[in-house]
């Protein structure tokens, strides 16, 4: 018997150690249950936290997506800027060799104008000194005329035997004049620069008349042919007259013809 009760008595031991153990699982359980709970909770935070990230992954990515596609739309705007910016600058460059073509034609046509400019004042510079000829001419010609038409003309004015003198008498005149000191040289030179002197007869008496004739009358051909008139009467004694003579008169020869009793022998003075 000893030894059955040497066996309950181990097996009690036993049973007390497997109870001591028992109860140290289960605080062990218990335990461990309290750390569990808390680990489900983070469990599900983190969950949570990843499905939170992978959203915020999701909308990132379709952010990336449409910057993506915005920096395409870019670089195709860009392209095309660049394309647009060479073909302006390609335009760029032909405008300037049209206006450098423009330029040199411009210095071109100054050049021609220049040219031109002093072709024309050339001309006009020939055209007055042919006009002056002309005048000199014309005015030669109203002297030959008005010499061959002096009794017609002088004849409508009152004179009748009108009789141009001679070059040659005037001038034997004029010099035997001169040699008596009755003329002095200057008076010579006006007398003898008169256009046309004419001896004619008016109110029953002598009369010389100087003619100064000109394609058209000015103050100077007024003041000469009286200056001429003036002379005549003093150192011939006899009555003398002013004639003008030509194809017009200007406005103010005119006036000082009239106001010199210079007879106006011209279609305007009449």
């Amino acid at each position: 018997m000893p030894a059955l009760e040497e066996r309950i008595t181990a097996l009690e031991a036993a049973v007390s150690r497997l109870t001591e153990a028992l109860t140290d699982t289960v605080e062990t359980l218990r335990d461990l249950a309290g750390t569990l709970k808390p680990t489900a909770e983070v469990l599900q935070e983190l969950a949570a936290l990843v499905k939170n990230l992978v959203e915020a992954q999701l909308r990132v990515e379709k952010r990336l997506e449409a910057l993506e596609g915005r920096v395409d739309r870019l670089e195709a705007a860009l392209t095309r800027l660049a394309e647009a910016q060479a073909e302006t600058e390609k335009r760029l460059g032909e405008l300037t060799e049209r206006v450098d073509a423009l330029a040199r034609a411009q210095a071109e046509t100054e050049k021609r104008l220049e040219e031109l400019a002093r072709a024309q004042a050339e001309t006009e510079k020939r055209l007055e000194e042919l006009a002056e000829r002309v005048g000199e001419l014309d005015g030669f010609y109203q002297e030959v005329r008005f010499s061959r038409r002096a009794p017609a003309v002088l004849g409508r004015a009152g004179f009748r035997r009108v009789r141009p003198v001679p070059a040659e008498e005037l001038f034997d005149l004029i010099d035997t004049l001169e040699e008596q000191g009755r003329l002095l040289p200057e008076e010579r030179n006006r007398l003898a620069e008169t256009d046309l002197v004419v001896r004619a007869r008016r109110d029953g008496q002598e009369v010389w008349v100087a003619v100064e004739v000109s394609s058209t009358v000015d103050v100077r051909d007024a003041r000469r042919a009286a200056e001429s008139a003036a002379l005549l009467a003093r150192i011939l004694g006899a009555p003398a007259a002013a004639a003008v003579a030509g194809r017009r008169i200007g406005p103010k020869a005119l006036r000082e013809a009239r106001r010199l009793n210079v007879l106006i022998l011209v279609p305007t003075g009449r």
